[in-house]
């Protein structure tokens, strides 16, 4: 079977809409390591945007 290919919006779409808003801020539950993983990419990909316009500029 092959493993389908997403985007980082994608995975980060697809991991928020698994989050259980009752276990979201519940450390050690499946919905608060989704919403971290989320977070982080988002936080990773607004960094890659900020890089890439800052190298832009030069």
């Amino acid at each position: 079977m092959e493993a389908e290919t997403m985007t980082p919006k994608e995975l980060v779409k697809d991991l928020r809409s698994r989050i259980n808003p009752l276990y979201a801020a519940t450390s050690g539950t499946e919905s608060y390591e989704r919403r971290i993983c989320a977070d982080t990419i988002d936080e990773l990909m607004m960094e890659i945007d900020r890089l890439r316009g800052r190298k832009n500029e030069h």
